[in-house]
C-alpha cells in the first residue's frame, strides 16, 4: 500500500527515467505548445502579410 501513495520519498532512478524517456512519457508544458503555436502563427502571418497587401491593392487599385 505504501508503494502506491503519490507522495515520493525518494528521486526516480536513472533507470526509471530513460525508461520513461524511451516511452515518450516525459514532462511537457502546456503553455510551451501555445508559445511554439502562437510564434509559428506570427511567422507565417509576417510571410504572407506582403503578399496579401499586394494583391489586395492589385484588385481595389481604379
Amino acid at each position: 500500500m505504501a508503494e502506491e501513495s503519490e507522495d515520493k520519498t525518494e528521486a526516480p532512478t536513472g533507470k526509471k527515467l530513460s525508461t520513461a524517456r524511451e516511452e515518450g512519457n516525459i514532462a511537457q508544458s502546456a503553455e510551451a505548445k501555445i508559445l511554439a503555436s502562437l510564434i509559428t502563427a506570427l511567422i507565417l502571418v509576417g510571410m504572407l502579410a506582403p503578399m496579401v497587401a499586394r494583391k489586395l491593392q492589385a484588385v481595389m487599385a481604379p
